[in-house]
């Protein structure tokens, strides 16, 4: 069984899954509190609980089926609770534990580079969310055909669409994709005003490319909706130097520095959808993307 975060929004939150959260913990659980990560038993969590600014609690999610972890604390196995918690009102969230397949012959020195510049953060939005976005979206692609081929030849089997603006439900996920995935100040603070939403057909891919700094700036946040892939980030330098992730279902990732600049990133075919020799089924896959100003 492989580990995520789940974020609690409130003490009050906590006591009322507590009954639901704390059978399936094993009776142990680990409280991220701040920079501190602090292992305690679940007969003491109330107190501890209510010492801690930032409610994090590690436990082990059957969503993350194909992943371990790199850099992140062991935490006992257990099942995921029944109800799946937001970010809403969350500062500064941990990215969640993530494993990345490396090949061979990956320079030990851009490890650490890569890993530290690709974030994910999974369950980023809940099933219901979800429905809701994608109510919006059908209005549009329901009346277009997929393409075959993009203008810069990244995309094959696609529709697509910019929005400014999203209904009243599913305005406060856009918001929060920006809060999470932006600076709160400075340049890189700005976002583009239009959000990009992509429709990426079951037998549909996207080729090896790097977004052109001329039309975003350092940072690119993706939320994935309908499908779980693989995403595969190759060395410009050497496009034969490759780290394989997998991107579940409802996550966000964030793409800076070395995994923005210097690699090429591409989603696999369903048939090349593999991680470690497993096979990552990709069905339809529509995600959300927004980008600052370049």
């Amino acid at each position: 069984m492989k580990k995520s975060i789940t974020m609690f929004r409130s003490v009050n939150h906590i006591n009322r899954l507590s009954d639901k959260v704390l059978p399936m913990l094993n009776n142990k659980v680990t409280i991220i509190n701040s920079n501190r990560v602090v292992p305690f038993l679940s007969t003491g969590y109330r107190s501890a609980i209510y010492q801690s600014p930032r409610r994090y609690f590690h436990y082990s999610s059957p969503r993350l089926s194909s992943a371990s972890t790199i850099n992140t604390q062991d935490t006992s196995e257990s099942t995921q609770p029944e109800e799946t918690c937001s970010y809403d009102g969350i500062l500064n969230p941990s990215p969640s534990p993530t494993r990345f397949n490396f090949t061979k012959n990956f320079p030990d020195e851009l490890k650490n580079d890569f890993v530290r510049s690709f974030l994910v953060y999974q369950d980023f939005v809940t099933e219901q969310e979800e429905e809701n976005l994608m109510i919006e979206f059908e209005k549009y692609f329901k009346r277009h055909v997929y393409e075959k081929d993009h203008w810069d030849n990244a995309i094959s089997k696609f529709r697509e669409t910019e929005k400014k603006f999203f209904n009243k439900k599913n305005e406060p996920v856009i918001e929060r994709i920006r809060r999470i995935s932006f600076p709160d100040t400075g340049k890189d603070s700005k976002c583009l005003p239009y959000t990009h939403v992509l429709d990426l057909a079951e037998d549909g891919h996207i080729m090896p490319h790097v977004d052109s700094v001329r039309f975003c700036g350092d940072r690119v946040a993706v939320l994935s909706l309908l499908s779980s892939c693989v995403g595969r980030f190759r060395l410009e330098k050497d496009r034969e130097v490759a780290v394989d992730v997998v991107i579940p279902r409802f996550s966000l990732y964030v793409m800076k520095g070395a995994s923005r600049y210097d690699f090429a990133h591409e989603i696999l075919k369903n048939e090349e959808s593999y991680f470690d020799d497993v096979h990552i089924p990709k069905g339809r896959r529509v995600s959300i993307i927004r980008r600052n100003e370049p």
